[in-house]
């Protein structure tokens, strides 16, 4: 058995990024210098499944942090699994290549991470695997990693085949990200980076499916921005369109997994609440309202008040299609309106 040494790499990702992992899982495991480390492919039945993930952190001379909506905003584990590898950062000389940071999606980078370089998945960085394996190499090279590792047994015919299918499979898994990306283009608002409306409404739809299949609870909140129509003709359609985008960020923040939130149209926002009932729902609703309003919106040297009208209100089971209950958030929220604005409603049945 062979004693050479391997680049140990591990492999952080939120279960939702699970597709673009298993493929450069795929693609790393095709270079024999290569030793990567993946939950589902290393972990064993039995095995004491957090101690194992720290322990292969412990040993790893590189992580790649998969960055994503859901891996910087969704609780549990990942978070603890990140916090762990930047402790293990701090342990590094300065200059280590440690951290490789990959955007998967559009999404904020933490601040922890941004000060390092990082790649993106997209349409205009096709080439970011051929970057990713040359930080490899260049860590490998400083820990010692010989990269051309053969058996005996391994022809130079061989050697060229195995640099063809390498080549293949990056070419492959550029392509998935390119359409994967693209997908993503035609379910994002470009102007917030929320679901579009095609989007969110097709995520209502099947959240009412679920809730009638599984007889749970779901509720769904519409926000409008007061005076959003004066407040553009007063400055304009670019401070009309960068108030929207801030005071999207700002209702993003509340807003969790699986929760979704996205824009309708114009200053209309919808948000789709699985599992939860009315009382839950009208809490957000809360939090929302003095969430948008807390501080003036700054862009450039203008402070703009923001305020929003809110419907809030439960599927009734049984009762009701996905188009009446859309019509009764709507109806909430214009109720909400006609009370002044800046608060929350639902409607009375």
């Amino acid at each position: 058995m062979s004693t050479v040494p391997r680049l140990r790499v591990f492999l952080c990702h939120s279960s939702t990024d699970k597709p673009v992992v298993r493929d450069l899982f795929k693609l790393l495991s095709s270079e024999n210098w290569i030793d990567p480390w993946l939950d589902e492919k290393s972990l064993r039945p039995g095995h004491d499944w957090k101690f194992e993930i720290e322990k292969a952190i412990d040993v790893a001379d590189v992580v790649i942090v998969f960055l994503s909506r859901s891996s910087i905003s969704k609780e549990g584990f990942i978070q603890k699994e990140i916090r762990y590898v930047l402790d293990k950062s701090d342990e590094k000389p300065v200059g280590t290549i440690y951290i490789i940071p990959i955007r998967v999606e559009e999404c904020e980078i933490p601040k922890r991470f941004a000060q390092l370089q990082w790649l993106d998945v997209s349409i205009d960085n096709i080439d970011w695997l051929s970057k990713l394996l040359d930080s490899l190499k260049l860590r490998a090279e400083h820990l010692g990693v010989p990269l051309d590792q053969f058996d005996d047994e391994n022809n130079e015919l061989q050697s060229e085949l195995r640099k063809v299918q390498r080549a293949l499979e990056i070419k492959e898994i550029e392509l998935r990200a390119v359409l994967a990306q693209a997908h993503e283009i035609t379910n994002t608002d470009t102007l917030t980076w929320l679901p579009n409306r095609r989007k969110i409404m097709v995520d209502m739809q099947e959240e009412v499916v679920r809730a009638k299949r599984y007889n749970t609870s779901l509720s769904i909140i519409r926000l409008d921005l007061d005076d959003y129509n004066r407040i553009r003709e007063t400055h304009g359609r670019i401070i009309g369109d960068g108030l929207l985008g801030e005071v999207a960020a700002r209702m993003r923040e509340l807003i969790r997994h699986p929760n979704t939130i996205g824009r309708l149209e114009g200053e209309e926002f919808l948000v789709v609440l699985p599992a939860c009932n009315i009382s839950d729902a009208i809490k957000l609703a809360e939090n929302l309202c003095t969430r948008v309003r807390t501080n003036p919106i700054r862009i450039g040297e203008l402070a703009i008040p923001v305020s929003t009208s809110v419907g809030v209100v439960e599927f009734m089971q049984d009762q009701e299609s996905w188009e009446e209950l859309l019509l009764r958030v709507d109806q909430a929220t214009q109720k909400a309106k006609r009370n002044g604005g800046d608060r929350w409603a639902t409607h009375d049945n």
